[in-house]
């Protein structure tokens, strides 16, 4: 598989419990939007936990 059949869908969560449901949510999605797109492309999910305000405007490049 070529890195053009995967998308990598990052899930932005605030610290505590927010993280925690992101990672869940990043347990099950992948083969979630699998099955949905149909077309043998691959998904990885990952989870970024950064303290942000509803006034944040950037969040902070993932790396």
């Amino acid at each position: 598989m070529s890195s053009q059949d995967v998308t990598v869908v990052a899930l932005l969560a605030d610290p505590d419990a927010p993280t925690e449901i992101a990672q869940r949510m990043a347990q099950m999605l992948p083969d979630r939007l699998a099955d949905k797109s149909g077309q043998g492309r691959r998904f990885d999910v990952e989870v970024v936990s950064e303290p942000f305000t509803a006034g944040a405007e950037d969040p902070p490049p993932h790396q």
